[in-house]
């Protein structure tokens, strides 16, 4: 339960650490003097991996551990509730990252 309780703070640091990451490479493209159509490339790119990469890891990451480290019985109600606190986890994410925005983002 220990282990379960530690991973589960290293996912929300992880979270949050993705959404500061990605502003803070939006910024960097952004500052950068470059053609315009490549700075508009790499940021889709960048969106592209973000998307495949923090999304999926945020939602599905509690149910997975606890499917894995059978913390709790594996049924559909428990599954349920860490999809949802997933949910939770992404949009708080969201709500602390939005501070390191960049200005016209």
């Amino acid at each position: 339960m220990i282990i379960f309780l530690i991973l589960i703070l290293a996912y929300i640091t992880l979270c949050i650490a993705g959404f500061r990451g990605y502003f803070y490479l939006q910024e960097i493209n952004q500052s950068y003097k470059a053609n315009k159509v490549l700075k508009v490339f790499y940021s889709y790119v960048l969106f592209a991996v973000f998307i495949c990469i923090e999304i999926p890891f945020a939602l599905f990451f509690p149910a997975w551990l606890s499917a894995e480290l059978m913390i709790w019985d594996e049924v559909a109600e428990s599954t349920v509730y860490f999809l949802i606190f997933g949910c939770l986890v992404l949009g708080i994410s969201i709500w602390k990252g939005k501070k390191y925005r960049p200005k016209n983002f």
